[in-house]
Order: structure tokens, then C-alpha cells, then sequence
């Protein structure tokens, strides 16, 4: 995916800089983790075309807000840009990429994000780790859109969704809260990461 907007209108594109995944501290990162949670506030904004009884279908699916159903959740550790002084690695990506923090989401297998758009972020720049047992990562899903990339910026404004495959997906989420995907863009553009 080269070009900045899809047929469908999604705004995506892949990234050229890869990750050292080999320099990250994963293991660490993963004992960090939480199981990650949403408010109702939050999951009614992420999701203005639901009725009340979509909602509660979503609550207890498949991805994250089916917290009511124990087979299915995320976990999440989030980085500040100071967090990452004792990694060279992800020192570099904060440096360059110039996001607000980093967060690492995983995925177990089974597990996706029912649609949702993101509310309380501006851009995210998305780095999945390729999986241990050589499956394919979980693609990300805009609209109608399926894009199969393993590292991407994108604007997580509109629907999405992340569909439940066989096998774990984790990612380093570079997020943005102010700045526009836009921005971002040019900068990326600048920088040779795109």
C-alpha cells in the first residue's frame, strides 16, 4: 500500500522503517501488561452507530471490550518517551517518530477489536511483531478495507477492527494525541520512514 488514501477512503500507508524487534525488550514489556479496559463513556463514543444492543453484543465478543466473556481480552503496557532512556531501540523510534508515548498491545490467539474508532488518539503508527510460529499476523480492517501490513500509519478516525486469527498479534503502538495524521505524514515523509 503506497498511496496516502485507499479506494474505500481509509488513510493508511505503510512504513519503511522496521523495527529491531531483537533490541526491544518483549519479555519485560509483557510481565508489565495489564488487561485493558474501557469505560462505557469511552466504548459509546468509539462506537456512534451502535444501538444499545449492539453495544452489549460487543461487550461479551470477541477483542477487547468482551470483557464479560474470559476467553477473549487484550493486555497493554504503556511507555512515556522517558520510559525508554535504557533501550536504544525504542529511544531512536520516540526520537523520530516524535509520538506522545508508546504503548504495547497483545492479542492472544482468538482474540481481535470489534469496530471501533479511536477517540482519544489523533494518529497511530503500528508495528506487529512477526509471530513465533510463522502464521500471519491479524490484519487491520478499515471500513471495508482489508490491509495486510505489519508496520503502518494510519488515522484511526474512522471504523476499524482487527479480526480474531489462530494466532497471537502483538504491537508496538506509536500514539499521537494532538497532532494530525497529517502532520505526522510530513514529518514521516521527511524522515525516510516513508
Amino acid at each position: 500500500m503506497e498511496s496516502s488514501k485507499s479506494p474505500a477512503g481509509a488513510r493508511i500507508r505503510a512504513v519503511k522503517y522496521k523495527p529491531d524487534w531483537s533490541q526491544i525488550p518483549v519479555e519485560q514489556l509483557r510481565k508489565a501488561q495489564v488487561k485493558f479496559e474501557i469505560d462505557n463513556e469511552t466504548i459509546r463514543k468509539s462506537n456512534p452507530w451502535c444501538t444499545e444492543e449492539e453495544l452489549e453484543n460487543w461487550r461479551t465478543s470477541e477483542g477487547t471490550l468482551g470483557n464479560l466473556n474470559p476467553d477473549t481480552y487484550s493486555k497493554i503496557v504503556r511507555v512515556s518517551p522517558k520510559g525508554t532512556e535504557h533501550c536504544p531501540e525504542l529511544r531512536k523510534i520516540v526520537e523520530e517518530s516524535k509520538c506522545d508515548f508508546i504503548s504495547f498491545v497483545e492479542l492472544p490467539a482468538g482474540t481481535g477489536y470489534p469496530p471501533h474508532r479511536d477517540v482519544h488518539r489523533t494518529c497511530n503508527i503500528n508495528f506487529i511483531r512477526p509471530s513465533t510460529d510463522g502464521q500471519k499476523v491479524s490484519p487491520l480492517v478499515i471500513g471495508s478495507e482489508t490491509f495486510h501490513l505489519d508496520r503502518f500509519i494510519f488515522d484511526p478516525k474512522p471504523m476499524h477492527y482487527v479480526p480474531a486469527l489462530s494466532t497471537e498479534r502483538f504491537t508496538m503502538m506509536l500514539t499521537f494525541t494532538q497532532e494530525s495524521y497529517e502532520s505526522v505524514v510530513q514529518r514521516l515523509e521527511q524522515n525516510g520512514w516513508l
